[in-house]
């Protein structure tokens, strides 16, 4: 493994390309949730500063 960019990584190597996809997609849906928690609770906070 010379270079170290995972994009270049997946297109070398297609069996592991569907793997890496699935984790990558599956994080955006975990930092997707994690981002929305968080939006929605600093959300909250200004609504009761407001009040």
């Amino acid at each position: 493994m010379k270079n170290r960019n995972p994009l270049s990584y997946i297109f070398h190597n297609e069996k592991e390309d569907k793997k890496m996809t699935a984790f990558l997609h599956g994080n955006n849906i975990v930092n997707g949730l994690i981002l929305c928690m968080v939006l929605d609770l600093s959300h909250k906070k200004w609504k009761s500063r407001l009040r």
